[in-house]
């Protein structure tokens, strides 16, 4: 209501489970959604209620060899390519990473797609790579390239998703995430919890790389409020 937006009736769905079907049509009929079943995507993120595959990396990989396939790289100098690389290449996954675990065969193919694109492999004269890639990856101040392994960016993004889910603990996810996993745990204790908390996929990845959180991190009562802060060093 505030930013003026209605719901789009056709790209909005409705899920059911162990619902009588009277009940999903009534439902159905007043929300104007369609009713779907899983398996299904969300903003290109599956939606399951089974383990996921392997396949559910092939969109992202083949975007990333139809980029490859497309580019007139041969035109380009090894900077041209390094810019295409950061802007493009790196860019296409992180919003699949962000929300999965990937496989260690796929965080492999995702980098040696960049490699390959970097040094020029594909074109009529072969090409070796010069450097090292976890160099390469290395800031510009530490005679890197600035550019983002896609193992460590895994890693990485796994301990983000836990800071914010403390940071942000009134947000409507961040409620379901405490409602579900965390209703035996007082807020002042997020930050310390341990065990075998299993869930969904997303919740999954911040649950098993939260150590980082754990290690740089600490809580101060503010205002008579709890407040997270990362360790400056």
């Amino acid at each position: 209501m505030a930013a003026g937006t209605e719901v789009s009736l056709t790209k909005s769905k409705v899920f059911f489970f162990n619902t009588d079907i009277s009940i999903q049509r009534n439902l159905s009929r007043i929300l104007s959604f369609q009713r779907d079943h899983l398996p299904s995507n969300y903003l290109g993120i599956p939606l399951t209620d089974k383990p996921l595959s392997k396949d559910v990396w092939e969109s992202v990989i083949n975007n990333l060899k139809d980029k490859f396939s497309k580019w007139t790289i041969k035109s380009l100098n090894l900077a041209g390519k390094l810019v295409l690389t950061k802007a493009v290449l790196q860019t296409i996954p992180i919003y699949m990473l962000l929300a999965l675990v990937a496989p260690t065969g796929v965080l492999q193919k995702i980098r040696n797609i960049q490699r390959d694109i970097l040094w020029g492999k594909g074109e009529e004269k072969m090409k070796w790579a010069l450097v090292a890639w976890d160099k390469l990856c290395k800031p510009k101040t530490h005679d890197g390239l600035g550019l983002h392994d896609s193992n460590i960016l895994s890693k990485v993004l796994g301990p983000k998703l836990w800071w914010r889910w403390l940071k942000e603990i009134r947000n409507p996810w961040a409620k379901l995430w405490k409602q579900k996993y965390a209703m035996d745990w007082q807020e002042t204790d997020h930050i310390t919890m341990a065990g075998h908390i299993r869930g969904s996929q997303i919740w999954n990845k911040a649950w098993e790389n939260r150590a980082l959180v754990q290690k740089h991190s600490f809580s101060k009562i503010r205002n008579g409020k709890l407040a997270w802060f990362w360790e400056d060093n």
